[in-house]
């Protein structure tokens, strides 16, 4: 069993009574059964898993079973494309949404979540008016930015003393991914490189690639919006690679090529063929109108990837005609490769245009594609790292300029978020409604993110992570194999090593044994806190042991905290 953030939906048809008295029999099982038919597949082509179904509900678990740091957005996502699949069979349904601390048996035949986000979302849906979609407060705040909503006040829910406050959703807004903050604090050697990198662009009229690297949160696209914002007289076009989806391969360029065309995402067929004429006046425009609708496919309209290359080199070109050209392709960890290697291409062909390519990637890229920029002499690798102690003073300075945040909020603010932009702006929030000195929850977004890293990790690497959680953020080699017998230790601490999780500490404090720490204090706390308190009991009972039998009076302090722990866990 393993505790998980999860966001939590149930779907309800509307007067499924009334329809079985109206109807043949025949035609209402058919209906039905087309119902849970495609319920169960808008859940699972945006990444969810049907939990069960219960007379005409359908509840699903959106990060289970495992985490993906935007499970809140596809959780309504889905709950949209439900709605118009129950209304294009001639049905009623609703919805209701929440987010919140699940625990997940994975050992039964099938994963199954139990929680207060379950029963929120199950009362959400039992308050929610025919074709409406309720959120509660956990899933409003995750996904905050990705959908409009209506204040639908308060509801009761059995249990809890105090009512829950819930919205209406009224649509899912297609946004780009948020920069991390406001304000831009640092970075300026980062942003010089990436100025130099326009400038040696337009002066060799040669194509350049840079790839901005840097772990979630770090603050990569704040830094290429601000050297976007800088860079004038240059055409640039955005566009983000997609986790999950069907036709999603091109998606970035889709994105690039309609709004250099001036297509909105609803233009019709004919108006967006007319469009891609005007703004193409070569034979690629079929290749270019298939890549704008985001349906191109080598098995779907006949054309080669090699083919789709030429048509894309050629419209960046004539777009590189007018004035410089900034093509910036983002979450690039996401793509699939023909989309690498077309970016690649562009790379390497564009030989008398000044097209500067810049690509936005976590590191997880070069696992995928560790040859990726080889090669080309005019690649660049830009990596972000933590802010310093001064740069983050400032930047929680600008953040809690207009509130008044006692210096010991701050900081523990600074402390927490250890010079991640993304998590000192969300821990900031969060303290602004914290008592002073404590802190009772990790931000939503954050756990979130911290959590989809973590499940991306092989089930060894992971239950390793968790067990050095568990010894504290210094942990040893020789308390690893106590707590994991069964596990090939060596071979998961390489792998957490290799992504960044952990790092080789210089000094232990027991001697003979190798330690190691984390790299991030709060990657420590998310991966303790999918532990089940009968994991943790069990586990620092063990732990308590080891450390008796390797140190008994060195470390009997440490010893005393996890038999304490042991206790006090339930």
């Amino acid at each position: 069993m393993e505790r998980k953030l999860a966001t939590v939906l149930f779907v309800d048809l509307v007067d499924s009574t009334g329809l079985v008295d109206a109807l043949d029999p025949e035609i209402v099982q058919r209906r039905v059964r087309e119902y849970f038919d495609e319920t169960s597949a808008c859940i699972e082509s945006h990444g969810g898993m049907v939990e069960k179904f219960a007379g005409d509900a359908v509840m699903a678990a959106f990060g289970v079973p495992r985490t993906h740091e935007d499970d809140a957005q596809r959780a309504l996502r889905a709950a949209f494309a439900v709605m118009e699949k129950v209304h294009a069979l001639g049905l009623e349904a609703r919805i209701g949404v929440e987010a919140g601390e699940v625990v997940v048996d994975d050992t039964a035949s099938s994963t199954f979540a139990t929680g207060e986000a379950v029963n929120v979302a199950a009362r959400l849906q039992q308050v929610a008016a025919p074709g409406e979609i309720v959120l509660g407060p956990s899933v409003r705040r995750l996904a905050a930015g990705s959908v409009e909503v209506e204040d639908a006040g308060p509801v009761e829910i059995k249990g809890r003393r105090d009512a829950v406050w819930t919205w209406r959703a009224i649509r899912s807004l297609d946004v780009p991914r948020r920069a991390t903050t406001a304000w831009f604090v640092g970075r300026e050697q980062e942003l010089e490189l990436l100025e130099n990198a326009l400038a040696r662009t337009v002066r060799d009229r040669r194509a350049s690639l840079v790839t901005v690297y840097g772990d979630p949160g770090i603050g990569k696209t704040r830094l290429v919006s601000e050297f976007v914002e800088g860079a004038e007289r240059t055409t640039t076009l955005r566009g983000r690679a997609l986790p999950y989806g069907e036709g999603i391969t091109y998606w970035p360029l889709a994105s690039m090529i309609k709004s250099s065309a001036g297509i909105s995402d609803d233009a019709p067929a004919a108006e967006a063929f007319e469009k891609l004429r005007l703004c193409c006046e070569s034979e690629a425009v079929a290749d270019l109108l298939a890549v704008a609708l985001g349906v191109l496919g080598a098995a779907e309209d006949g054309r080669t990837a090699g083919e789709l290359t030429w048509a894309v080199t050629l419209w960046a070109e004539q777009l590189a005609q007018a004035q410089p050209l900034v093509l910036v392709f983002e979450d690039v960890q996401w793509a699939e490769e023909p989309l690498l290697d077309v970016v690649e291409h562009l790379a390497r062909a564009l030989r008398d245009s000044p097209v500067l390519i810049v690509c936005v990637a976590r590191p997880d890229l070069l696992e995928m594609r560790p040859s990726w920029g080889g090669g080309n002499p005019r690649a660049l690798a830009l990596e972000l790292g933590a802010l310093s102690p001064d740069e983050s003073r400032e930047l929680v300075d600008a953040l809690l300029a207009r509130t008044d945040v006692p210096p010991a909020q701050r900081a523990l603010a600074l402390e927490k978020a250890e010079g991640n932009p993304l998590f000192l702006e969300e821990t900031a929030r969060v303290f602004g409604d914290e008592d002073a000195g404590t802190l009772r929850r990790i931000p939503d977004s954050v756990q979130a993110l911290i959590a989809a890293r973590i499940d991306a990790l092989d089930a060894p690497a992971k239950r390793v992570l968790q067990h050095a959680a568990l010894i504290g953020r210094v942990f040893w080699r020789g308390a690893l194999d106590a707590l994991s017998p069964d596990l090939d230790v060596a071979c998961a601490l390489d792998k957490l090593l290799e992504r960044e999780f952990v790092t080789p500490e210089s000094h232990s404090s027991i001697s003979g044994e190798r330690a190691f720490r984390f790299q991030h204090g709060l990657i420590r706390e998310v991966a303790y806190g999918t532990l089940t308190k009968a994991h943790r009991a069990e586990d620092h009972q063990t732990l308590a042991a080891w450390v008796a039998e390797r140190a008994p009076e060195e470390l009997a302090d440490i010893r005393a905290y996890h038999l304490d722990h042991a206790a006090s866990v339930w």
